[in-house]
């Protein structure tokens, strides 16, 4: 299963905010939990809105996801629960889905990663749940489709980013050290998409 695997919480009643260390530790360099796109996830969403439907889980960690401002904005994840009386349409349309909770589902078996466009596609063809939570987070922007696929590319030429450092001469060989850095450093930045839609072998 390619879930993300949380730590124990700390144990503490405090208001959410408290939370917010041991959310980012999770969510892997501060990735965000819906579009999975790294170093973005600067918000703490409440998976099952508090206000007006479920107040008892505002402090609840269980209920916390790590998000960037774009997925958890009005009109995204922030405007929608399927079982919340006045957030649950979307676009004037009632709908029954919720929005994939990569803490507790596989996600790997819903949506993959077209290496051509780095947009997220449908594992099944005509998934509805997919369709709807894509269109809702804008989940294949240009630009996080863009991250995405740089991600795939540098884990796929790494082998070959290593083979051309190993047989470059001394004086070639620093910087292309240094360029293979950033291909690492773009990949931690994005373990958590790499780990649910397990990319590495």
């Amino acid at each position: 299963m390619a879930r993300l695997r949380m730590t124990a919480p700390p144990k503490n009643s405090a208001p959410y905010a408290f939370f917010r260390p041991w959310l980012e530790a999770n969510f892997k360099i501060r990735s965000c939990g819906y579009c999975l796109t790294g170093d973005t996830g600067r918000e703490i969403d409440h998976y099952e809105p508090w206000k007006s439907f479920r107040p008892n889980r505002k402090n609840d960690p269980s209920n916390l996801i790590l998000s960037c401002q774009n997925c958890n904005s009005a009109g995204g994840k922030w405007d929608y629960h399927p079982d919340h009386l006045t957030r649950r349409c979307y676009s004037g349309i009632r709908c029954t889905h919720l929005v994939y909770d990569v803490r507790n589902e596989d996600v790997a078996l819903h949506y993959r990663l077209d290496a051509d466009t780095g947009n997220l596609t449908a594992v099944t063809p005509r998934d509805d749940r997919f369709t709807f939570v894509c269109e809702l987070l804008k989940l294949n922007q240009p630009v996080k489709s863009e991250l995405r696929k740089k991600v795939l590319q540098c884990i796929n030429n790494m082998p070959a980013y290593e083979a051309a450092v190993n047989s470059a001469n001394e004086t070639d060989r620093p910087a292309l050290r240094q360029l293979v850095e950033l291909a690492r450093d773009l990949i931690r930045k994005h373990e958590l998409l790499v780990t649910v839609l397990e990319l590495e072998s």
